[in-house]
């Protein structure tokens, strides 16, 4: 976890998802997208390090007194002034013919050491012209440094010796070594001077003695480095065995070590000396706390770090490698609260927000007591006991303290002091927990015995006795308790009902339980394992391996939870699909961890220290989760992808989530359309997951039009619902854009969707009688069978279930189930109608809605047969007419609700408008009639009036499955027919045109007359016959354009579209349905919100039984009967054997056998006997 440094991120990124969170449309969609990608994207560019390009690689550098100028010097023996600001080179020269190894700046000097070469060369800072050199060693020089006037140098001639700066003249030979040194230090009081040899030793010189003495590395490394603090409290050196030693410089001794895993080769301690820096071989500039040895990486070289600067303000380092590259990074704040009082170590710690306090206690009870606000010490108490269990109450307001001798009691957080109530214990007690109601107190034992206890009076209500092993971990609602043992097992058992118990199976011990805030699942820890149960259905819906023990569970927000395990690891995951979403390194000695007020803070205990850390979930600014090693590598990653200049996928930076958004890479390549990236982080199983704000790369595609990315989003979740069905949710707020944009294989995706239940405890049978199948929703993924219509008694037909993977809209009358039902419709792949999935659900919203829509049908029927009475035979009839009118206002009535809620889109349908103006005219005829108007004018308005009524009575056939087929056949047919009947329309009128032209110019006929002829002449009608030589030829010609051709392909258009509605007569038929729906649903204004739900569905194991036809279901029952019956009298009959042989008291084994084969042959006469009768009366009925 690593906050970005000295940035005000929280204002932008607020911004940008606030509008997220408003967007109603897909262009502020697009907008939200935009505005917060690019905040990210500023946000990590400015924490990236700054860039200075170096002219060869293996550079080293020193900083100007005023920090505005970098000298270097590189391998060939180049000097380079830079401006730091400008990046511009103020002067450059070939100073030495050699690899420069240290620069050092002093009183306008520059003190340089080369490869190669026995002296220190001085120069000039700024001309870099040479004054001197300083002769003495005969080796090469390895290691200068400057303090008080004086400059110490050591070399591989074994000494070490010290230069006045003043006049730059040789002082002595401090000592002779009996091995090289490599590298010096001095302490801040100049009392000491430290050498770091190659004979894995560090030489220590005492001025005022004038004496030497050595420290023997422990671990056997040659030393590269040694540095004092400032402070000079510590010593700290580093070498070729990958870890960095601290000296306590009090008694030389050696404190610990800290593992670098490479060469460290320049080190310095900073930030009161609570921090170490160290320059290491792998490229990186790490930083740890010296307390806990935490990891901060600074800088990410590609070389091994050559040198790096840390400013005097201590905001920023600069660091060369040998990538030929300076680097200035900003340090990060990396001061973290640590709470000091404790002198043991912390066994527990609580938080009670009712009190404002944060509580720390040992094990020899020692417990103290902090304000969490002012983060000082309240008061500390040793309630003289050894604690072995505490746990705090729901109220916050006390907390419920175990101890050795077997007691139980209760300190008071506002007194501080202990309860007179105690409980006195035969066993040790192993695990307590106090229901959310502050009622009972429940308390498990080593022995396996729990105890339910009235918190209020601490009496005894009951103990049980049902667990063999000790039990480990309890937890509870105010109904059930769960309890988890040793041998792996949690019982579950109703608070006020002992009978009411289950036992959940298991092998390894439960190290922790925990109930989801719903309270529907129970998560348990068991061995290195996570087991995921439903309550309600007592199925297991996920096995999680963890690694390593599950010590505590915290659920965050809707969809999250996290866990803290015995390797000091903090992973956040999904509630929704269980996928491990990014995990969070922790001290290898943390022991405990819990959330302050809002998750603000998270503290971890860690030996007797309390650590206050920025939780990275809620804090206000941006961090990273992930390897701290790697932290800058990441966002020079995410930089590379917004800026469309990464060439290929690194898999290990999509572990990395960016909180407290919880986002991630694949939101990115979403975004920016890197559909190559995308494929291999999905190959290589990188978490795909739904961000805190409720989007996914899925929808980022969608909305985006990523068609590709899109596609392969799509295919990796078919995939990934084979192995974990609650991947599905993934899809629920991205499907109406995925049906509107109507994806090949769309059918299958949505097969998908629904996948037979593996759960075991699920009946295989039902009753005969059941009406299959039988569906139902449910707010939970998991079957719950007693909720179906059916009786399982009975075991007469082989059923199986299946579950919805995905949520889906299905409450009739609802803003989100019209738009899906909407989505469909417009769907331009009718694939999606073959699917089970929207069959069922289109079949099960038909069952509900079809009542009004039928009460709507009557309704309209009975004004269609008003109508036409009044227009045969009561015509100018008042009442008759006002009747009418009274239909007419109660059809309008659902007509107007759908143009208010639906608006523009309503005038979309041909039948809306139709019956729009079927209404009008209807009033306005109605008012003819009672205002009396001139006959002829109310017979016109009466004509136009029917004909509409009866147009409009054409969609009532869409209601019954039989007509709905054909109605749409002919429609579809009549719009293939359009451009035919242009032609057709061209040919009659040339021909008309034609034959005008031709006669005498005198001709009195209309040429009106021409074309109907024209007409007729294409149907056949060649009238009498007497034509001109002319005219014959303009018949002769429309009998075969006309007549043969154009006809003939009429037929063959017909016969073509007839055999493609034929072919998707099914999608075509539940796309009808599914408009007819949308109707009726769009009139159930009392539904408008509902939640999404999960479809689950029992049917035959033998396929779908509700296509058959009543009588063959008939004849299916009573086939079962016939059956049932021949098996009652099989059994009847093995009670006539038994008592048959006592009687007769047969002894002859043939005399048996003779009476078993007449009793066999009886009961299959009986048997087939029955079938017959069955067989017949089928043939005969058909």
């Amino acid at each position: 976890m690593s906050d970005s440094p000295d940035l005000d991120l929280q204002n932008p990124l607020r911004r940008s998802y606030k509008t997220l969170d408003e967007a109603v449309d897909k262009k502020q969609r697009k907008k939200a997208y935009s505005d917060h990608f690019t905040a990210v994207y500023n946000i990590f560019f400015q924490a990236l390090p700054d860039q200075l390009k170096a002219s060869s690689k293996g550079c080293v550098f020193a900083i100007s007194d005023n920090e505005e100028t970098l000298i270097s010097g590189n391998s060939y023996g180049n000097i380079s002034i830079i401006n730091r600001k400008s990046k511009e080179i103020l002067y450059e020269k070939l100073a030495f013919s050699s690899k420069v190894l240290k620069l050092l700046v002093e009183n306008g000097h520059l003190c340089c050491i080369v490869a190669g070469l026995n002296s220190i060369f001085i120069l000039d800072k700024n001309t870099l012209e040479s004054e001197l050199s300083l002769e003495g060693h005969s080796g090469q020089v390895t290691d200068i440094i400057i303090h008080q006037k004086k400059l110490y140098s050591t070399g591989e001639d074994f000494t070490l010796r010290a230069w006045d700066t003043t006049n730059w003249s040789s002082l002595k030979t401090l000592f002779q070594m009996d091995c090289k040194g490599n590298s010096l230090d001095i302490s801040s009081d100049g009392k000491f001077l430290a050498c770091g040899n190659s004979s894995k030793s560090i030489i220590l010189y005492e001025f005022e003695k004038n004496e030497t003495f050595s420290l023997q590395s422990d671990i056997n490394q040659e030393i590269y480095a040694v540095k004092f603090a400032e402070n000079f409290k510590y010593l700290a050196s580093a070498g070729n065995a990958g870890k960095i030693e601290i000296w306590n410089t009090g008694f030389w001794d050696l404190k610990f070590y800290i593992d670098i895993e490479c060469i460290g080769s320049s080190l310095k301690f900073i930030r009161n000396d609570e921090f170490i820096i160290a320059g290491c071989s792998d490229g990186f500039v790490k930083c740890w706390r010296l307390f806990d040895q935490k990891l901060f990486s600074l800088e990410n070289h590609k070389g091994a770090i050559t040198s790096f600067y840390v400013s005097k303000s201590e905001k920023y380092i600069i660091s060369s490698a040998e990538d030929r590259v300076f680097l200035t990074s900003k340090i990060p704040d990396l001061q973290e609260e640590v709470l000091h009082g404790h002198k043991g170590t912390i066994n527990y710690v609580f938080y009670s927000k009712e009190n404002d306090l944060i509580i720390s206690a040992q094990s020899n009870g020692i417990v103290i007591f902090w304000n969490s606000v002012k983060k000082t010490m309240v008061k500390e108490v040793d309630y003289n006991c050894n604690f072995t269990l505490i746990i705090m109450c729901p109220d916050e307001t006390c907390l419920v303290c175990a101890t050795d001798d077997c007691r139980v009691f209760i300190i008071n957080l506002d007194s501080y002091e202990i309860d007179n109530m105690t409980i006195r214990e035969k066993y040790e007690i192993s695990a307590m927990k106090i229901t959310p109601n502050s009622e009972i107190l429940i308390i498990g034992n080593v022995l396996g015995q729990l105890k339910l206890i009235n918190f209020n009076d601490l009496s005894e209500i009951r103990i049980i006795k049902k667990m063999s092993l000790g039990i480990t971990s309890i937890d509870s609602d105010n109904k059930f308790f769960y309890a988890g043992s040793l041998d792996g097992k949690v019982l579950m058992e109703n608070l006020e009902d002992e009978n009411d118990v289950y036992v959940f199976p298991g092998k390894s011990q439960i190290t922790c339980l925990s109930l989801s805030p719903c309270r529907k699942r129970l998560y348990a820890g068991s061995g290195n394992n996570l087991n995921i149960w439903s309550t309600k259905t007592k199925e297991k819906l996920m096995l999680i391996e963890m690694g390593a023990e599950v010590k505590n569970i915290y659920f965050k927000y809707l969809d999250y939870f996290m866990t803290f395990s015995s390797d000091s690891m903090v992973k956040i995951w999904s509630q929704r699909d269980y996928t491990l979403i990014s995990s969070m390194p922790l001290n290898s000695n943390t022991k405990g961890l819990i959330l302050l007020p809002k998750e603000k803070y998270m503290i971890t205990t860690q030996n007797n220290h309390l650590l206050m850390h920025n939780n990275p979930w809620s804090s206000n600014s941006i961090s990273t989760i992930g390897d701290e090693k790697h932290k800058p590598e990441f966002m020079k990653y995410l930089v590379s992808i917004t800026e469309q200049t990464s060439k290929t996928h690194k898999s290990e930076m999509d572990s990395y989530l960016i909180a407290p958004y919880f986002i991630n890479a694949l939101h990115f390549y979403a975004y920016y359309n890197m559909k190559d990236h995308l494929l291999e982080a999905l190959n290589y199983g990188s978490p795909l997951f739904m961000s805190k704000y409720g989007y996914s790369p899925l929808t980022i595609s969608l909305d985006l039009m990523h068609d590709d990315c899109t596609i392969i989003i799509l295919n990796h979740i078919k995939k990934a619902l084979r192995e974990n069905i609650h991947t599905g949710y993934l899809l629920e707020n991205a499907l109406l854009e995925i049906n509107l944009r109507g994806f090949n294989n769309i059918n299958k995706l949505y097969d998908s969707m629904l996948t037979a239940s593996s759960y075991k405890n699920l009946p295989k049978f039902c009753n005969a009688y059941s009406k299959l199948p039988a569906v139902i929703h449910s707010k939970y993924i998991e079957v719950s069978p007693n909720k179906f219509p059916i009786s399982y008694k009975n075991k007469d037909i082989s059923i199986i279930f299946q579950q919805s993977t995905t949520r889906f809209s299905l409450e009739n009358g609802s803003v989100e189930s019209m738009n899906f039902i909407s989505s469909l419709i417009k769907s331009p792949n009718n694939r999606v109608f073959t699917s089970e999935v929207v069959k069922y659900i289109l079949h099960e919203k038909w069952r509900v809605v079809r009542w009004s829509l039928y009460l709507h049908a009557l309704i309209y029927i009975h004004y269609l047969a008003l109508l036409s009475t009044y227009a045969v035979g009561f015509q100018n009839d008042v009442f008759f007419a006002s009747l009418i009118l009274t239909a007419n206002f109660i059809l309008i009535l659902p007509e107007i609700y759908k143009i208010l809620t639906t608006g523009i889109s309503y005038w979309l349908s041909v039948m809306n408008n139709v019956d729009v103006w079927r209404f009008i005219m209807c009033t306005l005829y109605c008012s003819f009639v009672f205002k009396d108007i001139h006959e002829e004018y109310k017979r016109s308005w009466l004509i136009f009036l029917v004909l509409f009524s009866w147009i409009r009575g054409i969609g009532l056939f869409a209601l019954f499955e039989q007509t709905r087929f054909l109605v749409n056949m002919i429609k579809t047919v009549i719009i293939e027919m359009l451009a035919f009947f242009v032609v057709l329309a061209y040919s009659t009128l040339a021909f008309a045109f034609f034959e005008h032209a031709i006669e005498d110019s005198d001709t009195s006929d209309e040429f009106f007359d021409y074309l109907l002829a024209s007409y007729m002449f294409t149907l056949g009608d060649f009238g009498d016959g007497d034509y001109s030589d002319t005219e014959w030829i303009i018949v002769i010609l429309v009998s075969i354009l006309n007549s043969m051709i154009l006809l003939n392909f009429l037929i063959s258009i017909i016969f073509n579209t007839f055999g493609k509605v034929q072919e998707e007569k099914d999608a075509v038929s539940q796309r009808e349905l599914a408009k007819i729906i949308l109707e009726g649903e769009s009139i159930q204004f009392w539904k408008r919100k509902s939640k999404p739900k999960y479809l689950q569905v029992c049917k035959s194991n033998f396929g779908d039984i509700d296509g058959e036809s009543d009588k063959l279901k008939k004849y299916r029952k009573e086939i079962i009967d016939a059956v049932k019956e021949t098996s009652e009298e099989i059994k009847n009959s093995k009670g006539e054997i038994i008592e048959y042989v006592e009687r007769s008291k047969i002894n002859s084994e043939n005399d048996l056998q003779k009476n078993f084969e007449m009793l066999e042959k009886r009961l299959m006469e009986n048997m087939e006997k029955k079938f017959g009768e069955i067989m017949e009366r089928i043939e005969k009925k058909g």
